[in-house]
């Protein structure tokens, strides 16, 4: 393949611009298409980031052949189908987390990936931030001993109406999807293991999403991780791993910062590690290297991670009694 990756966005939304402008940050990325269910929407987003091409419909950007690779960055309920259409058309696939509303989607998205020998990986941006690589460092170090427990908490009082996707039942919303997921898939990072078993609370608003949750997962090695997350209230925002011998914190909002501090007695160290441009720069430029030397699978977010943290949320959601509907949870 060119040394250039070519790059096409489907959802020009919010976040979409975020990638937007990490990808014209980076060297040997490109930004050639976009599409939207709305050609307007498609044109405006074209104008400010200067590309060639802007589709009222999907089939078309993967259509081109000058589209290598597809960000999805729809709603929830849209990541399979759009994932699913664009690994069929040969693109490599980068989804906006959660990479689907459940792990039986991954899974079949991960078969697709396979049989079309396209690169596939869930957009969790935040585990290849800096601070957070620092946090694996000390971690494989041993300078907190060994590891006996994960605590985060990620809550966000949103003053949306019920028509945003977040408060929107039909776009997947909720807490556990735009926000737990940060929870679970970062202490997965730390920990490296497989879980044993979950215990879970929750609290569903009248619309059926879930306003609040509070879960401990189990893993292989007997470690817990406890979180709490909220669409409804301010939480502290803060993730700590206890050790045998110290602690690590990533703070504040653990999932997009730059501070880490590692804690031994009364000695505390205190790190700020910048990004380099907007965040979302280290998750492209990892792709673009794997898909250049033929990688398929990002070693910082591997398939089997993401069905991991997948089949945890599933659990969740089962406890607290959140179901989507056939509509959106089908394979």
């Amino acid at each position: 393949m060119s040394t250039t990756l070519h790059w096409g966005i489907i959802g020009p939304g919010r976040i979409a611009h975020k990638f937007a402008d990490a990808l014209a940050y980076c060297d040997h990325n490109q930004l050639v298409a976009v599409a939207s269910r709305s050609q307007q929407n498609a044109d405006a987003f074209a104008s400010r980031w200067q590309l060639a091409h802007a589709y009222d419909d999907e089939a078309a950007l993967l259509a081109n052949p000058q589209v290598q690779a597809v960000y999805i960055a729809t709603p929830h309920n849209y990541h399979y189908p759009a994932a699913m259409r664009a690994l069929k058309a040969g693109k490599h696939v980068l989804i906006e987390k959660p990479a689907c509303v459940n792990a039986a989607q991954f899974a079949r998205l991960c078969e697709l990936a396979e049989q079309h020998d396209c690169m596939l990986m869930e957009a969790v941006w935040s585990r290849f931030l800096p601070y957070v690589a620092q946090a694996k460092q000390w971690l494989a170090d041993k300078r907190i001993g060994e590891v006996q427990s994960i605590q985060s908490s990620i809550g966000i009082a949103f003053e949306h109406g019920p028509e945003h996707r977040i408060n929107n039942k039909a776009l997947a919303g909720g807490a556990m999807l735009d926000l737990g997921v940060y929870a679970l898939s970062l202490s997965q990072f730390m920990l490296g293991q497989s879980h044993t078993a979950i215990q879970a609370l929750g609290k569903l608003s009248a619309d059926g999403v879930d306003e609040s949750v509070m879960a401990t997962v189990q893993y292989s090695g007997g470690q817990l991780a406890q979180f709490a997350t909220s669409i409804v209230s301010q939480q502290q925002n803060a993730l700590h791993v206890y050790g045998s011998e110290g602690t690590i914190t990533l703070e504040p909002r653990f999932w997009s910062g730059s501070q880490v501090s590692l804690q031994r007695g009364d000695d505390i160290q205190t790190l700020t590690l910048p990004w380099a441009h907007n965040g979302f720069e280290y998750q492209i430029e990892d792709m673009a290297r794997c898909i250049l030397v033929g990688k398929r699978q990002s070693d910082v977010v591997p398939h089997r991670d993401t069905l991991a943290v997948l089949t945890q949320m599933d659990e969740v959601r089962r406890q607290i009694g959140l179901y989507y509907g056939d509509e959106f949870e089908k394979v």
